[in-house]
């Protein structure tokens, strides 16, 4: 008879998590077992060898799981669930705990925030919160590490708060630290205001949301630093001409200084690929996501082989210059490439011109063979990629995450909220509750002024129902759209793209709305009644659930 191969601990743990978050809301939609498939199949977001395995074995035995909850003989309750923590916690190893809780976290919250698209592009419901609050309750019970465990007990004498994973939430940090980088650039160094770890991949970007001048701003910003140091955030900015964001934080944020974060989103990440050698392309402050990803391999100890290029105007532009000097004297597999534009100093002999494939097969023989990470300015992005396309690069080793966009795009991100909407937003005390809803973070872009639309005839009227204060029938102009209804009627719906590109704003109505194609919004949710207000012009009477 043959031996049989022992499942690992609890081995059904992660589709009751599944159940359990992704069920809250009574039921379990499409985007969420997408997003779990591909937490199944690509488990290098795994802290724990013991969740790694506990997701191999779910995604091996997926469809007879699937077929035990339709026939309701999955124990999926409350009980159930309690009871597999607690058998994990019998077989799992003390110093594999801390990161299986964590792993148990992140699982949560990618199904949470799945429920209006894929990888996260929804709000977290209510319901879904609660199971939140759950599961971060039985992952404290069972799985503290023994040091976790001898702490907790002096901790609670002297009233101290266990050290918790970011989940993305939205929460308070403060500047703990400003660095000047070059002439114009900066910087900042945010912790948070009660004990966490930060924990994103490298290469992503959050959401910063703050009150200037009495009016609510919110723009994205890409995580300088790495998940492997999470104690603290780094963003580096730079100024733009027309910054609003940008040019405040340089001009006025100071340690002590305070604001809001969301986050985190993005894919333009080297945590997820299994490729030996990476060639990394930036130009200006597009270097902040590819610096992250190269802080990350070096604090990993990764032997992977990285060339590291980037083009500025002169050596005083280089962003992160020292530090990435100091990488390359540390580490054989890491080569630095500096090409300059425009100021050459007196007797330069390194590299000059723009970036193309003559000068990647320069800096780099074998970078056909490489995988590609580029990041910059869109008119940079466009030039390098026609280059390497040109030349017979395979795209399908090509990522790439644009600093900018077009000034169509960029002319609509200023919020024209009042600051009163953003203390409504703001969280409320402890022991009260919140009704403020998660801000989920879109593609970064650049700063830009409002832009003042001229009156058009009254085409349509928008009608507001489930606010604290509904305002009545909101007469539209033509061109107008679902937000900017919201925002002349004092109405809060959370945003931040202005484009269609975050999902931030999604909203459902009742009525036709006209929406470009190619937005982030599903057909099963356009089905479903739900549109993202910051793109969509409503025809008639249209009603919107807030």
């Amino acid at each position: 008879m043959a031996k049989q191969v022992p499942r690992p601990p609890a081995a059904d743990l992660p589709f009751a998590i599944l159940l359990f978050v992704a069920g809250a809301d009574d039921e379990i939609d499409a985007h969420e077992v997408e997003v779990f498939q591909k937490l199944s199949e690509n488990r290098r977001w795994c802290q724990s060898p013991a969740v790694s395995a506990l997701m191999e074995a779910v995604d091996g035995r997926y469809s007879t799981l699937w077929g035990q909850h339709r026939r309701g003989t999955f124990d999926g309750s409350l009980r159930a669930l309690r009871g597999r923590y607690a058998a994990l916690a019998t077989e799992l190893p003390a110093d594999q705990r801390v990161g299986a809780r964590a792993d148990f976290a992140r699982l949560g919250w990618s199904l949470a925030r799945a429920s209006g698209g894929v990888l996260g592009v929804g709000r977290v419901s209510k319901r879904e919160r609660a199971a939140l609050a759950v599961l971060d309750a039985l992952g404290e019970e069972f799985l503290p590490s023994e040091a976790e465990a001898a702490r907790s007990a002096s901790d609670a004498e002297e009233g101290a708060l266990d050290t918790r994973v970011w989940g993305g939430e939205r929460i308070h940090v403060r500047c703990v630290q400003t660095l000047r980088e070059t002439a114009d650039c900066t910087t900042f160094r945010f912790a948070p205001e009660e004990p966490l770890h930060f924990r994103y991949a490298p290469g992503q970007f959050l959401c910063l949301e703050l009150d200037i001048d009495g009016q609510v701003a919110r723009r994205s910003y890409t995580i300088a630093s790495s998940p492997s140091r999470p104690d603290v955030l780094e963003l580096t900015v730079k100024r733009v001409p027309g910054g609003v964001v940008s040019n405040w934080l340089c001009d006025h944020m100071h340690v002590g200084g305070r604001l809001l974060v969301t986050g985190c989103a993005g894919h333009f990440t080297c945590a997820n690929t299994n490729a030996e050698r990476f060639l990394m392309i930036s130009a200006g402050s597009g270097i902040t996501p590819v610096m992250s990803m190269a802080r990350w391999l070096h604090d990993r100890g990764d032997p992977r082989d990285v060339v590291f290029v980037h083009s500025a105007r002169s050596l005083s532009d280089v962003i992160f210059h020292d530090e990435l000097q100091l990488l390359e004297r540390r580490h054989a597999s890491f080569r630095l490439a500096v090409t300059l534009t425009r100021d050459l100093p007196p007797g330069y002999e390194g590299l000059r011109g723009r970036v193309d494939a003559a000068l990647l097969a320069r800096v780099a023989p074998d970078w056909q063979q490489r995988h590609i990470f580029l990041c910059g300015p869109e008119p940079f992005m466009r030039a390098v990629r026609a280059s390497v396309e040109a030349a017979g690069f395979p795209m399908e080793h090509y990522a790439a995450e644009s600093f900018g966009a077009s000034p169509e795009r960029a002319s609509q991100v200023t919020t024209r909220a009042s600051a009163s909407a953003l203390r409504r937003m703001l969280p409320a005390p402890l022991g009260e509750s919140s009704a403020a809803p998660e801000l989920r973070a879109p593609r970064p872009v650049h700063d830009a002024a409002p832009v003042v639309r001229a009156p058009r005839k009254t085409a349509s009227v928008v009608a507001f129902e489930g606010c604290a204060h509904a305002p009545g029938d909101v007469a539209c102009d033509a061109g107008m759209t679902v937000l900017d209804a919201a925002e002349s009627a004092g109405v809060d719906i959370p945003f931040a793209c202005r484009s269609g590109a975050c999902g931030t704003c999604r909203v459902s109505v009742r009525g036709e709305v006209r929406v470009p194609p190619g937005i982030g919004l599903g057909e099963a949710d356009r089905e479903a009644g739900f549109t993202l207000a910051c793109v969509a012009h409503p025809v008639g009477r249209v009603v919107v659930d807030v």
